[in-house]
């Protein structure tokens, strides 16, 4: 699999990544340590299968002179059913064009329509945690919830990335071509 991941600036970088630490060290959550490669992120398209070399340069040519995103992310969320925590930002017409944008130009590489990274299914989010039991889930919720504070992001580059699955868990997240946004 492969995916279209927005990466933020280094000052918001490192406070997610502190929180992250701090949930390993308490023994909640080793997420970040567990998938190789991993940085906050929040992911704005998926793919089964792409050709490697044309889709780094349709990213490279359309993102050239894309502007950085804002975002503030003051939503700290699960999916019902799942093991993740997340935050989550405001969903601005920026956000939502910049989305929507991406999409429209990527059209032609897009082979499952029923991806949740598709227009009207994406919620845009930063995952905290992963792969938590309940009472793991809600130990990084409490947690999370007492330390957090709404934070303001850029993202300021875009990266295609693989994703290394083993036994249906990511193990490594291999970035193979990053664009610089203005």
């Amino acid at each position: 699999m492969y995916a279209v991941v927005g990466y933020f600036g280094p000052q918001t970088e490192e406070q997610i990544q502190a929180i992250w630490k701090d949930l390993s060290e308490q023994g909640i959550s080793d997420y970040a340590y567990r998938v190789g490669g991993n940085r906050p992120h929040i992911t704005f398209a998926g793919y089964d299968e792409v050709d490697e070399s044309s889709f780094i340069t349709d990213l490279e040519s359309y993102y050239n002179d894309k502007e950085a995103v804002d975002v503030e992310m003051n939503v700290l969320g699960t999916f019902i059913g799942s093991s993740t925590l997340f935050i989550t930002p405001i969903m601005t017409k920026e956000l939502l064009n910049f989305h929507c944008d991406h999409h429209e130009a990527f059209h032609s590489y897009q082979d499952n329509p029923e991806s949740l990274y598709q227009p009207g299914k994406w919620i845009p989010h930063c995952t905290i945690a992963n792969y938590l039991d309940g009472d793991a889930l809600q130990q990084a919720f409490d947690y999370c919830s007492k330390q957090l504070t709404p934070l303001k992001a850029t993202i300021q580059e875009i990266s295609l990335i693989k994703v290394v699955r083993e036994e249906g868990e990511v193990k490594e997240a291999v970035n193979l071509f990053s664009v610089t946004l203005k």
